[in-house]
């Protein structure tokens, strides 16, 4: 009421002034308030609400014929209600937006001729069940279209000529709605994305026919709805900027069949199955599988190339990556994360670029991991907590890794390593850590430097460690423990550089360490000890560093080896 009031006294403000003053709008000056009724005039600055049916019928009265309205129309707790008074009005240069509707009666038909929003569309917190069908005249949107936070809202249709959106499409937060009828011309949503999100009841998505372009990213997570069994309708769709597909356990996905590149993440998360996506080349961005039911990679079969991290986490009936054999460039991380029916990993050898690190951990049938022998460099390789690994293997052309290799904590009696074969450096730290079950090692014969420290622990059937015979730097720690029979060290004969570290113990069978007599100084810490059968450790290294009164353990060796004192007395 107080808008049309205010609205009232302008008009008779702006016919005042026509009579008075002769600079007001000299080109086009309005001569009277039928003229002014019939340009129905507005303001963008301030909403125009209507708050009673009072505050129609005085539309009624002040624009009879108000076919463009310049602003935005509010429509906040409306009761009892029709808008016959808005019947000519085909554009809003502003916003139109419902607020509360829905108790009482009400009749939206007086928008059937309504075509334009310039600024948002917008219906929340209404009470009504059904979405009223008054809008099919609607064909464009330069803002934000918004349906949510409609409690009771059970079906939304009656936009079958809306082909553009400007801003956002939202759908969500509708908790009772069960179907979201057909866009059939929706041809493009320009600046936002379309986001479908907490309509924990929905079971039905209606056709988007036309649609080639999303400005933004396409997301549809329903908290975990199992009411929605069946999602197609996008297969016109060419252009968008992600694409995430979540929390629908019990949902056969199908459709995108024409999308070749999406330009930002595509996420898969809790979904049953996903048929579609057969074009699709390229992901300028991540690509996350989460809590999936595949049980392999079948629909990324043309994929060749993701911008960013490909992680593969807690699919929990995923049994191999085929799907990935097109696949030769990730620009970010690989991660295989808790994927515990997963048997083998056959890297794609045609993946000739990962700029990031290779992460695999938490798989616990993992038996077998081969291929990736086309990388040359990555960042990180981590296989850890994966107890059921058997085979390592591949990794041929591998020269470079920039920070850490780290196999650890598993519990397998038998485990073969054969790869590696050109691996040269390692920036970080080499850890080897196999808990006594490392039977058989081949590869590492090219490694030179180990940038920070060599960790190898816990092998059952290797004798010596002779494949890492051109090894000369080690930045950090020296580290030999757990190894059932190892005999010696004569593998480390040209490893020439100090050390921070020096440490060999609980190697029960290793008789001589003058493998590593070599090493040029420890600056810290020396420990050897509990290697029953060595009875001779005064290398030049450990006599400087005993002879300074640095920090070691020497202890439960073989005689002249127990002691810092024995150890001495065998020093030259």
């Amino acid at each position: 009421m107080k808008n049309i009031q205010f609205l009232f006294i302008c008009i008779l403000l702006l016919s005042c002034s026509n009579d008075t003053n002769e600079n007001i709008d000299n080109e086009n000056p309005i001569d009277s308030i039928d003229e002014i009724k019939n340009d129905c005039p507005g303001w963008r600055t301030s909403d125009y609400i209507i708050e009673s049916q009072e505050d129609l019928d005085q539309f009624a009265v002040l624009f009879p014929n108000c076919k463009t309205f310049h602003g935005n129309i509010v429509f906040d707790e409306t009761k009892d209600f029709n808008t016959d008074a808005l019947k000519n009005i085909e554009h809003i240069e502003g916003s139109l937006t419902f607020i509360g509707i829905g108790d009482g009666s009400y009749d939206l038909s007086g928008f059937n001729n309504l075509k334009s929003v310039s600024l948002s569309f917008e219906f929340k917190n209404a009470t009504l069940v059904s979405f009223p069908i008054n809008f099919q005249a609607l064909e464009s949107v330069g803002g934000d279209f918004k349906i949510h936070q409609n409690y009771y809202l059970e079906s939304i249709t009656g936009f079958t000529n809306l082909s553009l959106i400007s801003g956002k499409f939202e759908i969500r937060d509708n908790h009772s709605l069960l179907t979201l009828g057909d866009f059939p011309n929706l041809v493009q949503v320009v600046r936002g994305g379309i986001n479908f999100t907490n309509n924990g009841a929905l079971s039905y998505i209606g056709e988007f026919g036309a649609l080639t372009s999303i400005n933004g990213a396409f997301r549809i997570d329903l908290d975990s709805n199992n009411t929605l069994t069946q999602f197609s309708g996008f297969n016109a769709l060419t252009s968008v900027k992600g694409i995430l597909l979540g929390g629908m356990t019990e949902v056969n996905i199908s459709g995108f069949n024409n999308i070749e590149v999406i330009d930002g993440f595509l996420a898969f998360g809790q979904i049953k199955k996903v048929t579609g996506f057969e074009s699709l080349k390229h992901i300028n961005g991540e690509l996350n599988l989460l809590s999936t039911s595949f049980e392999n990679l079948q629909i990324l079969d043309k994929l060749n190339t993701i911008d960013g991290d490909l992680s593969i986490t807690s699919n929990h009936n995923l049994t191999s990556l085929a799907g990935l054999d097109q696949l030769t460039s990730i620009g970010g991380d690989f991660n295989i994360y808790g994927n515990d029916a997963l048997v083998n990993i056959s890297g794609s050898n045609n993946i000739n670029t990962l700029n990031g690190a290779i992460n695999i951990e938490l798989n616990d049938n993992l038996k077998t991991i081969s291929g990736f022998n086309t990388i040359e460099t990555i960042k990180e390789l981590l296989i850890s907590n994966s107890g059921a690994i058997e085979s390592l293997t591949g990794f041929n052309s591998l020269m470079h890794i920039e920070n850490n290799l780290i196999f650890n904590n598993t519990n397998n009696p038998e485990v073969v390593i054969n790869g590696f074969n050109n691996l040269q450096t390692v920036g970080e730290s080499l850890n080897l850590a196999w808990s006594f079950n490392l039977v058989e090692l081949e590869g590492f014969t090219n490694l030179t430097s180990v940038g920070g420290s060599f960790f190898f622990q816990g092998s059952s059937g290797l004798t010596n460690l002779d494949n890492f015979s051109n090894l000369s730097h080690v930045g950090e720690t020296f580290l030999i423990q757990n190894h059932t029979n190892l005999e010696n060290l004569n593998g480390f004969a040209n490893l020439n550089s100090m050390v921070k570290d020096l440490i060999i113990r609980e190697n029960p069978s290793i008789t001589d360490i003058s493998g590593v007599q070599n090493i040029n100084s420890v600056l810290e810490y020396v420990s050897i000890s509990n290697n029953p059968m060595l009875s001779q450790c005064a290398i030049t290294s450990v006599c400087e560093h005993l002879n300074n009164g640095l920090n070691h353990v020497i202890e439960n060796n073989a005689p002249n080896c127990n002691s810092k004192d024995e150890v001495i007395s065998q020093c030259d």
